[in-house]
């Protein structure tokens, strides 16, 4: 799991970005939850860690280049790629350690090639669970997992590669997986991050309709709006 911080005063762009990030994400399954902020002071007030930040140089108020100073006072292991009209200006990013830089208008080869740089120079700190049945032992990422289902004795492991049965119960399994997961009802537990949008009763993960129960209606949402909204997720 890759956090990325995207910082870009216009709304295209980062609509633009956030486009591009699901698109990686999918195509090279490596998984990507964005945050998104509109100026540089809202992205230094915030108090969350990130892998990566894409930061726009040319904003209305601090730039992003005085925003990058600050951040590397704080944060000398952040990568970071400059988003910039100019490749001048990009220039000067040698002073803070940017990794890159990516010209506008962003083309998608230019961007997950970048990406592909930074996540190159990251540590691998994907969590793996080790899952044993019918004589067999399989390591999964939980990032590759969608969700956990109860089937009789059995919990089924529905993943990007495909399902993945096991003979335990929801409950223990549970207990395995990081905190973007989340009970729904008796028979799911869903990864928050593969959420696409909450819709009313509902979360849809990887086109599929997952029911929340009424009692844990309340503690869903928290959750969902804690771990997703940041990330581009949808609520109706």
């Amino acid at each position: 799991m890759l956090y990325c911080a995207v910082v870009e005063d216009e709304q295209k762009n980062r609509s633009i970005m956030n486009a591009y990030l699901q698109r990686f994400s999918e195509e090279m399954r490596y998984w990507v939850c964005p945050f998104f902020f509109s100026d540089a002071a809202s992205f230094l007030a915030c108090e969350r860690a990130f892998d990566l930040v894409l930061l726009d140089i040319r904003m209305p108020g601090m730039n992003g280049m005085d925003a990058a100073h600050i951040l590397r006072e704080r944060d000398k292991e952040v990568q970071i790629i400059f988003i910039t009209s100019l490749a001048a200006y990009a220039l000067q990013g040698y002073e803070v350690g940017a990794l890159d830089f990516i010209v506008k208008p962003v083309s998608y080869a230019d961007f997950a090639l970048k990406l592909m740089r930074a996540i190159g120079r990251l540590p691998d700190r994907r969590a793996y669970i080790r899952i044993h049945g019918r004589g067999t032992m399989q390591r999964l990422c939980t990032d590759d997992i969608y969700y956990l289902e109860s089937e009789e004795h059995d919990v089924i492991y529905h993943t990007t590669d495909g399902p993945v049965r096991r003979r335990a119960r929801l409950s223990d399994c549970e207990k395995e997986l990081p905190k973007e997961f989340c009970r729904t009802n008796t028979c799911y537990v869903v990864n928050l991050l593969h959420v696409s949008a909450l819709i009313r009763d509902e979360l849809l993960v990887n086109d599929e309709r997952l029911r929340i129960s009424g009692p844990r209606m309340a503690a869903v949402r928290r959750q969902y709006e804690t771990v997703c909204t940041a990330g581009g997720g949808e609520t109706e």
